[in-house]
C-alpha cells in the first residue's frame, strides 16, 4: 500500500466500488436464480404431484425440449461482452440484441423442425431406448415449441444484465409467482403445463 496516495480517500473509493460491485453481483445472481426457477419449475411441480413413473416420462420430454436452452447459453457468451463493450463505447447496443434474437429464433425454428420430424429418434438419443418414452412424442413436439420463448428470454436477460438494466429480479419474481399459480392449477394436464411455461416465457419476453 506504500505510495498509493492518501489512504483514507483511497479506502473510501475502494469501499464504495466494492459496495457497488457486491450490489450488482447480488442482483445478477438473483436474476439468474429466478430465471432457473422459471425454467425448471414445471419439472418440480410435476414431480411433486405425480408418481415417480409419470414424472420420469415428463422429465424425458423436458430433457429433449429444453435442449433449446443450450443454444441461448452459447449465444449469451458472445452477446453479453459485445453489449457491454458497445455500451462502454457510447453506442446503442439494442441493434445487437435484435440481431442475436433474430439469429436465435431462426436456428431454434430449424431445431424445432428437426425435433418435430424426428421426435422418436430424439427421444431415443436423449431419453433412452425404452419404448414407453415414445408415448411422450406428441407432448415433446409442443414442449419444444413452448421452450423457444424461454430460450429467447434467456438471451434477452443476458443483454439486460450487460447493459445494467434495473428491476430484473422484481419482474422475474412476478413471472415466477404467476407460473407457479398456473402450474398448480394445470398439473393434471401436461399440455396445459407446457402451455403455461411457454405463455409466461412469452410474457416475460414482451415485458
Amino acid at each position: 500500500l506504500v505510495g498509493l496516495g492518501p489512504a483514507p480517500e483511497r479506502a473510501h473509493k475502494v469501499a464504495g466500488s466494492l459496495r457497488t460491485a457486491l450490489h450488482e453481483a447480488g442482483s445478477d445472481t438473483l436474476t439468474l436464480t429466478l430465471f432457473a426457477l422459471i425454467a425448471f419449475m414445471d419439472v418440480m411441480v410435476i414431480k411433486h404431484h405425480l408418481s415417480d413413473a409419470q414424472a420420469s416420462l415428463y422429465g424425458r420430454a423436458a430433457l429433449v425440449a429444453k435442449s433449446f436452452l443450450y443454444l441461448a447459453s452459447a449465444l449469451n457468451l458472445v452477446l453479453l461482452p459485445a453489449a457491454a463493450r458497445a455500451l462502454a463505447a457510447g453506442k446503442d447496443p439494442r441493434g445487437l440484441l435484435l440481431r442475436f434474437l433474430g439469429a436465435a429464433l431462426a436456428v431454434n425454428l430449424v431445431g424445432l423442425a428437426f425435433v418435430w420430424a424426428l421426435t422418436p429418434w430424439c427421444l431415443r438419443l436423449l431419453a433412452g431406448p425404452d419404448p414407453i418414452f415414445q408415448t411422450m412424442a406428441p407432448l415433446t413436439r409442443w414442449f419444444s415449441l413452448a421452450v423457444i420463448p424461454l430460450a429467447l428470454l434467456q438471451l434477452s436477460l443476458a443483454y439486460l444484465l450487460a447493459v445494467r438494466q434495473r428491476g430484473l429480479p422484481a419482474i422475474l419474481a412476478v413471472l415466477a409467482l404467476l407460473l407457479w399459480v398456473l402450474l398448480e392449477h394445470s398439473w393434471q394436464d401436461e399440455r396445459l403445463v407446457v402451455a403455461a411455461l411457454g405463455g409466461v416465457s412469452l410474457l416475460g419476453l414482451i415485458l
